[in-house]
């Protein structure tokens, strides 16, 4: 008999092949750790009157609101969707997005320039020509979440 172990721990793999390993049972481990990929779910998935939306995270650019409706900004499509802001904002993850303004939420990691000689401050994405804004409000949230991985400050 065969039991395959999947954990996220060594600890966690070492206690429980313990107690499997009791006498003639064969333990197999296959894998120790949960990628960090995995443990957050890849995908924006939604379903309309009109379809089901399956959106991976890594192609949203940025999610804008209006009139009552959202708009989901991906590199070479947008998708409107019947929902406010904050229902948008409850499902994505924190770790690759956020609120920049009252009617924007941003991801992270597709920002290429902000540029904070406007008045509010500009976003540029890589591979697209759209742009989101970051208000007077969120400047601090936004610098707080983007200054650890900065490489190099100039004042």
């Amino acid at each position: 008999m065969y039991t395959i172990l999947i954990s996220k721990t060594d600890d966690e793999i070492k206690e429980t092949s313990n107690e499997l390993c009791s006498g003639t049972e064969q333990v197999q481990i296959l894998d120790n750790k949960i990628p960090p990929a995995h443990r957050e779910y890849p995908f924006f998935r939604i379903n309309t009157a009109k379809g089901i939306y399956n959106i991976p995270y890594s192609d949203i650019l940025f999610v804008e609101s209006g009139q009552k409706k959202s708009f989901i900004h991906l590199t070479n499509n947008t998708i409107c969707l019947p929902l406010p802001l904050y229902r948008i904002r409850e499902i994505l993850p924190e770790s690759f997005f956020i609120q920049t303004h009252r009617s924007f939420i941003v991801n992270l990691k597709k920002i290429s320039y902000i540029d904070k000689t406007k008045d509010p401050w500009v976003i540029s994405f890589f591979g697209s020509k759209k742009t989101a804004f970051i208000s007077r409000s969120f400047k601090k949230d936004v610098m707080q979440v983007i200054t650890p991985f900065l490489n190099y400050v100039v004042d």
